[in-house]
């Protein structure tokens, strides 16, 4: 599942075993996508505070609580929902990879870091 259309022998491959786990745990996952979603960018927040202003926080923790924030709420929210359609598709890589190819581009708009992503030249 790498950046381009076609596959290499050196991109990772998930077995059918490693397929099974994320689907018994996204079952998990599921029954509270809105609390998981939160739990996740507070997680993110905590430990990469430099984070918290692209989602209009200050770095300071204790000046402002992103738990009260239903712009958050709904952003984890979408966040958990692109999970879900990307693991409809975890069996086609061009479709998996056009999804993230797509949402790195929005938040280039963003100003977000690629970081280390291997995708970074096709953003």
């Amino acid at each position: 599942m790498g950046c381009g259309s076609s596959s290499s022998d050196s991109e990772p491959k998930l077995s059918i075993e490693q397929k099974q786990v994320i689907a018994d745990s996204w079952k998990y996952l599921y029954v509270d996508l809105e609390r998981i979603g939160m739990l996740l960018f507070m997680g993110m927040f905590d430990t990469h505070p430099e984070t918290r202003p692209f989602f209009g926080f200050s770095e300071s923790a204790d000046s402002d609580d992103p738990k009260t924030s239903q712009r958050l709420r709904e952003h984890g929210l979408r966040f958990m929902s692109l999970v879900k359609k990307l693991l409809t598709y975890i069996d086609d890589s061009e479709k998996f990879d056009t999804m993230l190819l797509d949402l790195g581009r929005r938040h280039i708009n963003y100003k977000a870091e690629i970081g280390r992503a291997s995708c970074r030249e096709r953003v």
